[in-house]
């Protein structure tokens, strides 16, 4: 199974970085939901800040509902699997599934849709990839022994909270 990669590139599967969790699921609607709610409660534990918490259930819940209606649409049910990590910089993420592969074997790019569009125009779904571009570091996919493997970075503030890329520098 393909390993997490930190900002470098490197394994974050090592004895100095212990898991934080794994969730299994089936790869269905309500599974999905109690398997997100899991994941959210074990954020709570280490003092992960909020703001932190609602990025991962942000980027956790469009990726498995993208498995639940996309990965699994022509397939029978499979099984999820939301594996979870932290170093002293990062939260790491991956969600693996056994469902269809990414069409043409990668992420879909996530572009905004143009300024200035009439919203009658605009289509009902495909933000969802845009705001997981917009929310998470070193972004992967691959597809492995018969299963995807998406994974994701959210870095944490100096404190290991969990300030993110935008967030306001505190001085020192």
């Amino acid at each position: 199974m393909p390993a997490l990669a930190d900002a470098r590139g490197g394994r974050v599967r090592d004895a100095a970085t212990p898991p934080l969790l794994e969730v299994r699921c089936p790869a269905r609607e309500m599974a999905v939901r109690r398997a997100l709610a899991q994941v959210l409660a074990a954020l709570s534990q280490p003092c992960i800040a909020e703001e932190r918490r609602r990025a991962v259930e942000l980027v956790l819940a469009e990726l498995l509902n993208n498995v639940v209606e996309h990965a699994r649409a022509s397939h029978r049910t499979g099984a999820i699997v939301i594996r979870g990590r932290r170093d002293s910089a990062a939260l790491f993420f991956e969600i693996s599934d056994d469902g269809a592969p990414m069409p043409g074997g990668a992420l879909p790019a996530g572009a905004p849709p143009g300024i200035g569009e009439d919203t009658a125009d605009l289509p009902e779904g495909g933000f969802g990839w845009c705001l997981i571009r917009s929310l998470a570091e070193d972004l992967r996919y691959c597809r492995s022994g018969g299963r995807n493997h998406v994974s994701f970075r959210l870095p944490l503030d100096r404190h290991g909270r969990g300030g993110g890329p935008n967030a306001p520098k505190t001085p020192h």
